[in-house]
Parts: C-alpha cells; sequence; structure tokens
C-alpha cells in the first residue's frame, strides 16, 4: 500500500481531538488537522498528539479546510476525516485497501449504533444518519465526508470540494460525491466501514441543526 495522508478539518474541537487523533497516531500514518478558525486550543491539542497543523485558507468553511489539506498533501492515498469522529484504524485500513483493490473510487464511513452517546436525541440522530446512509439507493451518488477515503488522482478528477455550495445542491460532500462518481468509479460504504460519531445534540440545536440543512 503507498502513503497515507489523514486530512482532519478542526474548529474548536480541542475536546475530541485527542480521542480523534490517536488510533491514526498509532497506526503511523501522517495527520494533518487543518485549523479552521478555532476559538480554543485545537491547534496546540493537534500538534501535541502529533499533528501537523495548517491553517485553514480563507473563510470559516470545512470545505475550504479539506482543500488546503489535501492539497498541501503527496501522499497516494487521502482519508478525510471530521473532528468528531472516532475511526478505528482496522476500518480506515479496511477502506483503503477497498480502494487500492480497485473496488471503489472512494469509500465512505456509516455511524456505528451510537452505543457511545448519552441522550436520546443524540442517539437518535445517530440513528437517523446510520438508516439513511445504509438504505440509500444504489449506486451511490455521494459520499458523507465523516470519513472518505480515495486515492489523491481521484480527489484531483473529481476537482476538490466545491467551497461555494447552495443548500438546493445538498452541500458540498455530496456535490463532491456526485463528480467522483461521474467522473472516477464506484462509491462503496456499509457496516464494514463504521464509525464512532461524538457529535452531541440537544432538542435545540437538533432543530435548528435540521433547519439549516433543509
Amino acid at each position: 500500500m503507498g502513503t497515507v495522508t489523514v486530512v482532519v478539518p478542526a474548529r474548536t474541537a480541542a475536546r475530541d481531538l485527542p480521542r480523534v487523533l490517536k488510533p491514526l497516531r498509532d497506526a503511523g500514518w501522517r495527520i494533518v488537522v487543518v485549523d479552521d478558525h478555532s476559538t480554543d486550543a485545537t491547534a496546540e491539542v493537534a500538534a501535541s498528539m502529533g499533528a501537523t497543523v495548517m491553517l485553514s485558507q480563507g473563510e470559516a468553511n470545512d470545505y475550504m479546510a479539506r482543500n488546503t489539506g489535501a492539497l498541501a498533501s503527496d501522499s497516494e492515498f487521502l482519508v478525510f476525516l471530521d473532528a468528531d469522529v472516532v475511526a478505528p484504524a482496522a476500518v480506515v485500513r479496511r477502506a483503503l485497501e477497498t480502494v487500492a483493490r480497485g473496488e471503489a473510487a472512494c469509500v465512505f464511513g456509516v455511524y456505528d449504533r451510537g452505543d457511545h452517546l448519552d441522550g436520546v436525541v443524540s442517539r437518535y440522530k445517530n440513528f437517523w444518519i446510520r438508516v439513511s446512509t445504509l438504505d440509500a439507493p444504489r449506486p451511490l451518488t455521494w459520499i458523507n465526508t465523516s470519513l472518505a477515503v480515495m486515492r489523491r488522482e481521484t480527489y484531483r478528477a473529481a476537482g476538490g470540494f466545491e467551497t461555494t455550495f447552495t443548500r438546493g445542491r445538498g452541500g458540498g460532500d455530496l456535490d463532491f460525491g456526485r463528480r467522483v462518481a461521474a467522473r472516477c468509479g464506484p462509491i462503496e460504504t456499509g457496516d464494514a466501514y463504521a464509525v464512532s460519531h461524538l457529535k452531541r445534540f440537544t432538542l435545540g440545536s437538533l432543530l435548528k441543526n435540521d433547519f439549516n440543512r433543509a
């Protein structure tokens, strides 16, 4: 297998980063944390975990942060991971092997059952995303960048993440996935690529999140 860079866009993520970065560090992969205008010790925590820290270019925008990290990498494989998602090294390695064998142009993660989460609201949101992902029609023409694994050439061929997408087009990760499927090849997900989403929701934050994405 070729070289791997894990790109983690992180905005005010100091609380979760140690848990997120540890399995990646222990696996020996290069980690690039792109600090997306954080207001806490995100950069310091990332550096203490052995990550290379970069500042996101432009305004606060996680898609711009992903592009910043990807464009600074010369690795054969890119792994995009959200700063509130724990991906076991075995899961990332399985996704890398699937891409390396040419079975998929991109593999993305699916949320696990959420047993680690406290509160019915957080578990409900996690479960809804999980079921929606597993039941999505095939072939897939979108991705979820909570965990997304691909060759660097796939990222380049798809044109990177659009940073000025509109809600009507479904978001930057969905738009990127459409281009991957059209230009590069099939997209794969499933329980073999389960990750743990750490995001906590209250009823108020859930309603606000869903309204903003409507």
